[in-house]
């Protein structure tokens, strides 16, 4: 059990708390006092382990601090309080001095003011709400997170719903859709700093879809506010290795045979021994990847993929941000040549017709690309100018006629030679 050092005497604790206004969060004080307020241990039970022994939080929009209390109490390493309101900032670290915490506490922004570190949990609740721009702040908090994204969330429930005048019927309705409830705004509005309520729907979608970060999200009800918590598990991937081309160049022959060791030169360029134990994702298939922590993958990536989606360039791909997951990543590229790709193609065609399950038009679109060789060439270049930018380890592989590797510098003359 952890033993902090109280300095404060009974009649400062007394002082203290008839002095101040601390009612927001029941906090235990020394002498069995306590500030009064809402108890939130049960909430906390929910979205804090028991042991964070060595473990770094940050809590956005600390208040009075209950929760880094907690976290502390729990063996935290290190744990930071932010809100952008001074006399919480201020009372937040009295609390703590009484205490004795080595807890952290700063006047911050999360709007405007940027985090300038990662943090194994970091907690945002009842915050998103009163916000001008939630879902920008949202990136702000993944970027953030290292291990766990915890969120409460102001939503439609019977509380809130009769704040806004939400209809009973209206709010069954729109609760098990993916919604973002705008309010009224303005001198008008009855709850001007209470600006969205998200649905737990629109917050899955916002962690799973909007960015690839998270393995998971487990929703549970919370009795504060008939509110919800949201705990988003992020993907920390030790060695990633993108093996990219564009459709029928090859890739899962190519993969097949490393994990099978059958490509040592290959497997020597990229530092590695062995491939065996890899665990392989393709970029469509992310939802299969559910444990938040793999120590090695192999990324399928079809290099056309951003020109079939609309984003057109690698930057906007959500499959790629699982690039920023990952501690080391290597990319391969498989270079085929275009009379290669159609040949290939048109054999995967017809295999997929005698099971039923014929591309047709998207089959049609990308034979017509093939047969362009400058086109093909164009998107192998801007694919490996993106490798280039993130300062990875990365070769080009050629296996139409024996194994040839190339670095990114002068891939251009492989294809000549081809």
């Amino acid at each position: 059990m952890i033993v902090f050092n109280i300095t404060w005497s009974e009649e400062r604790v007394r002082e203290f708390l008839q002095k101040e206004n601390l009612s927001y969060q029941n906090i235990e004080m020394p002498y069995g006092l306590s500030t009064g307020g809402d108890d939130r241990s049960s909430t906390c039970k929910k979205i804090l382990p028991d042991d964070l022994t060595g473990k770094t939080v940050l809590d956005i929009g600390c208040k009075f601090g209950y929760f880094c209390i907690e976290a502390i109490k729990r063996g935290a390493r290190k744990v930071v309080g932010i809100d952008f309101d001074p006399e919480n900032i201020r009372k937040a670290r009295m609390i703590a001095d009484c205490l004795g915490m080595p807890i952290t506490y700063e006047l911050f922004d999360i709007e405007t003011d940027r985090i300038q570190e990662k943090y194994d949990y970091v907690l945002c609740l009842n915050v998103l709400h009163h916000l001008k721009d939630p879902i920008a702040v949202l990136d702000r908090l993944i970027e953030a997170t290292y291990e766990n994204l915890i969120l409460e969330v102001a939503s439609l429930g019977p509380r809130d719903r009769k704040r806004l005048k939400i209809s009973l019927f209206t709010s069954m309705l729109l609760k098990h859709l993916p919604v973002l409830f705008i309010s009224g705004n303005g001198r008008s509005s009855q709850f001007r700093d209470h600006k969205f309520f998200i649905t737990q729907s629109a917050i899955r979608r916002l962690l799973m879809n909007h960015q690839n970060m998270f393995a998971s999200v487990n929703i549970e009800p919370t009795e504060f506010k008939d509110r919800f918590i949201a705990i988003a598990a992020k993907r920390r991937i030790g060695k990633l290795l993108v093996v990219a081309g564009p459709i029928a160049c090859g890739k899962t022959t190519l993969i097949r045979k490393l994990q099978n060791n059958e490509l040592p030169e290959v497997a020597g360029c990229l530092n590695v021994d062995d491939f065996s134990s890899w665990r392989t994702v393709n970029a469509r298939r992310f939802d299969e990847l559910t444990d938040p922590v793999i120590d090695k993958l192999i990324l399928y990536y079809d290099i056309k993929r951003p020109f079939f989606k609309n984003t057109k360039v690698y930057e906007r791909d959500v499959a790629l941000d699982i690039l920023k997951n990952a501690a080391a990543v290597s990319f391969l590229t498989l270079w085929t040549p275009p009379d290669i790709l159609i040949e290939q193609l048109d054999k995967k065609e017809q295999d997929k017709s005698r099971d039923g399950r014929s591309t047709g038009k998207k089959y049609q679109k990308l034979r017509k690309a093939y047969q362009d060789f400058e086109k093909i060439r164009t998107i192998y270049s801007d694919w490996i100018e993106f490798c280039q930018k993130q300062s990875a380890k990365h070769i080009v592989v050629s296996v139409t006629d024996g194994v040839r590797i190339s670095t990114d510098e002068n891939w251009k003359q492989l294809v000549m030679e081809q």
